[in-house]
């Protein structure tokens, strides 16, 4: 069938059909113009075969959501098109170029990717809460547009295989590399693989996992399809840090220690055979947001990763986190080595002024910081005078820094 030059949509819109953008399985894609606004929008146009009355009712369906006024960066449809010969929508024309192509360059830095993973979580969120699945999440799938301060901004394309209650099932099948379990299972048995909000949870792992590590979650255990297969059937995410999975790292992308124990938690999750325990987008997106706070650069290997308390040297190099050591009066040092120390009375030698839990030292990658909790307060030496610390407060300290608890004063060594 000839590209038609002009189209009318259902509510009388009048659009100018231009250049083609990509042509799928079910239909092809058009640059265009509303001629009345002069608006740049994007044209799909479906393929004979999809040109039935139940495409037209899921168009219709995504048309009355309108998510692309409700969440700017999800391009879903606004105007229907039916003129008897043709069946298609228009959508928000979006920037940018694909994820996939920008994985590929190399050049996403992790605080871009954990930017990218909040956008993209609260997109597919915004589906989730109403009940839909967008059903075919992949990384061409996304459009990254490249703001002038290099920050990400995803844009959700293609929401064609949407799954909704109440609406006809999607005609296609998701990207293989991205299927969960249960819909591979039910290919293998010639059963139908309806995707549902349990898969589209499955394949934002996935995506997280690319965006951030810089390759998918089966690298390593993908030499055949078979092999492929297996790893995406299993239910256990073959990279964690914890069984082992960094050996990996050698296959390219980033090593997996670089997520902390929270994201790490989570791609377990994402990747489980039991459907309900994968995270929702909503605790993706949180897990990100903190994520954000606790990017650190390993000062020798320039690495970065993200820290927590169980950090204790650079999931790059592997050269250890400095040490901080509290000098007490007489030499006494008291050295923290794990992710909490309390420090009270009985370890300084029971001065009257300290109390029973006077402060907490806590580690955090590269990081150390105190938590004044004593009655008689924490004090620090800025070089003049003794300014007291906030109390419940983390505040960073460094080998060099005097501190005083009470009427105590100590000095802070990196250990050596």
């Amino acid at each position: 069938m000839a590209t038609p030059r002009k189209l009318v949509t259902t509510s009388g819109q009048k659009l100018l059909i231009g250049r083609e953008i990509a042509s799928r399985g079910q239909g092809t894609t058009y640059e265009s113009l509303v001629l009345d606004t002069k608006q740049k929008i994007v044209v799909k146009l479906f393929k004979k075969q999809f040109n039935t009355d139940n495409t037209r009712r899921r168009i219709e369906y995504l048309v009355r959501h309108r998510f692309s006024e409700r969440c700017p960066i999800i391009a879903g449809p606004f105007e229907t098109i039916a003129d008897g010969t043709h069946l298609g929508h228009s959508a928000p024309y979006a920037e940018g170029n694909s994820l996939d192509q920008l994985l590929q360059k190399g050049s996403v830095n992790l605080v871009q990717a954990i930017q990218l993973g909040v956008a993209l979580t609260h997109t597919v969120g915004v589906m989730h809460d109403e009940n839909i699945a967008h059903g075919d999440l992949h990384s061409e799938n996304v459009l990254v547009e490249v703001a002038s301060d290099d920050v990400l901004i995803p844009h959700l394309i293609d929401l064609d295989n949407f799954n909704a209650p109440g609406q006809p099932p999607p005609d296609m099948v998701g990207q293989n590399l991205y299927l969960a379990p249960e819909q591979r299972q039910a290919i293998a048995a010639g059963k139908p693989a309806v995707p549902d909000i349990y898969t589209d949870r499955f394949q934002l792992g996935i995506l997280i996992h690319e965006a951030i590590l810089l390759k998918h979650p089966a690298t390593g255990a993908d030499h055949d399809e078979a092999a492929f297969h297996e790893a995406m059937c299993r239910g256990q995410w073959i990279h964690d840090p914890c069984n082992g999975g960094e050996r990996y790292s050698a296959l390219g992308g980033c090593p997996s220690g670089i997520l902390g124990t929270e994201l790490s938690r989570l791609f377990r999750r994402s990747l489980s055979l039991d459907r309900t325990f994968r995270p929702t987008a909503s605790e993706w997106k949180e897990a990100l947001q903190r994520a954000l706070m606790r990017v650190f650069i390993c000062l020798r290997c320039n690495g970065s990763f993200i820290a927590d308390a169980y950090s204790f040297c650079c999931p790059h190099c592997k050269t250890p986190f400095p040490k901080i050591v509290i000098v007490a009066p007489a030499g006494r040092a008291i050295a923290i080595e794990e992710a909490a120390v309390s420090i009270g009375r009985d370890s300084l030698d029971g001065n009257p002024t300290v109390s029973a839990q006077h402060a907490i030292f806590r580690r955090r990658g590269p990081m150390t910081y105190v938590e004044s909790r004593g009655r008689n307060g924490t004090y620090r030496w800025d070089g003049k005078s003794w300014v007291r610390l906030p109390d419940r407060t983390l505040i960073a300290v460094k080998a060099g820094d005097r501190l005083r608890f009470g009427e105590l004063a100590v000095h802070l060594r990196e250990a050596g």
